[in-house]
């Protein structure tokens, strides 16, 4: 879980359509993720995106990074708390004029927080407790986006269970970012109304032949 919830958290610096900005964790492993997550989120390389050793290259645009900064001012006006990154880095050499970002994990915030509630589109992630499935459930669809969701779980009736209760288009079972372009996808809410791929994927692997009989 922990490898696919770094992938889906800071992969392409968050600017991801699939990005996982909220991560929701039963409150009995809560500490233990935390833990762990923050450490490995420290260990992670900002830098050049063409090094073999680096995980993380720079935002987008300076627009994209003060928006990101923003949201960082904002978590600790919401009531949260950065426990690690956040910070800009000025590097020097040909990345000098790059805008750089360490990934960050935050925590603290209600569910109904600005930050929680809209797409921020950086290596930010928002870590919440929860007690019980259901909360679980109201606080994943407590959003007005609907692309995807992963849940990780060794049980799997369980898995079965919230994905079907989850308001999103495409549910991974202990992955990330698994689909297949012979399926459908989407989204639903403001994550949009139109479906790609399906049955109609498989015309483009088709060569059409005319026949013309007369009898």
């Amino acid at each position: 879980m922990m490898i696919g919830t770094l992938r889906s958290s800071f992969s392409n610096n968050g600017h991801h359509q699939h990005h996982a900005s909220r991560v929701l964790v039963e409150r009995t492993l809560y500490e233990q993720l935390k833990t762990e997550l923050v450490k490995r989120t420290q260990f992670l390389k900002v830098g050049d995106p063409f090094s073999s050793i680096t995980d993380l290259g720079a935002i987008i645009s300076e627009t994209q990074l003060q928006k990101i900064k923003s949201y960082l001012t904002l978590v600790e006006v919401e009531g949260g708390t950065v426990l690690c990154g956040g910070k800009p880095l000025e590097l020097t050499g040909e990345l000098e004029n790059g805008f750089f970002i360490r990934p960050a994990v935050v925590e603290g915030l209600a569910n109904d927080t600005k930050f929680n509630q809209e797409e921020v589109y950086g290596p930010i992630v928002s870590i919440q407790p929860f007690d019980t499935q259901d909360e679980a459930i109201e606080l994943a669809n407590t959003s007005v986006y609907g692309l995807s969701a992963s849940v990780w779980t060794s049980n799997l009736s369980k898995a079965y269970q919230v994905s079907e209760r989850l308001r999103a288009k495409t549910v991974w079972i202990n992955g990330w970012l698994t689909e297949s372009i012979t399926l459908e996808t989407g989204g639903v809410y403001q994550s949009g109304l139109a479906n790609e791929g399906g049955q109609a994927s498989l015309l483009f692997f088709t060569e059409a032949k005319e026949m013309s009989v007369r009898i």
